[in-house]
């Protein structure tokens, strides 16, 4: 069975690139020190490192932790602005 794919230009492709498009800015905002996207990030990177070393996990541990937290927040926050 072929996996299905997005036809290009149809609305799932659109939907595709904008939600890209809405990571790649917030990848950005968080890269920018000016931002309050950035704060948040290295607030919760204190806050994630504490965590990992009360949980004494390993530093790919603390990388998996990081990432799966930071997915979770990019997937909920066309839900909170």
């Amino acid at each position: 069975m072929e996996t299905p794919t997005a036809v290009v230009g149809g609305a799932e492709a659109r939907l595709m690139k904008r939600e890209w498009a809405r990571y790649e800015g917030m990848l950005g905002a968080i890269g920018d020190p000016s931002t309050p996207e950035s704060y948040v990030a290295k607030r919760a990177h204190k806050r994630l490192a504490q965590l990992a070393a009360d949980l004494k996990l390993s530093s790919m541990g603390v990388v998996e932790l990081a990432n799966q937290v930071s997915l979770c927040l990019l997937s909920v926050l066309p839900y909170v602005i």
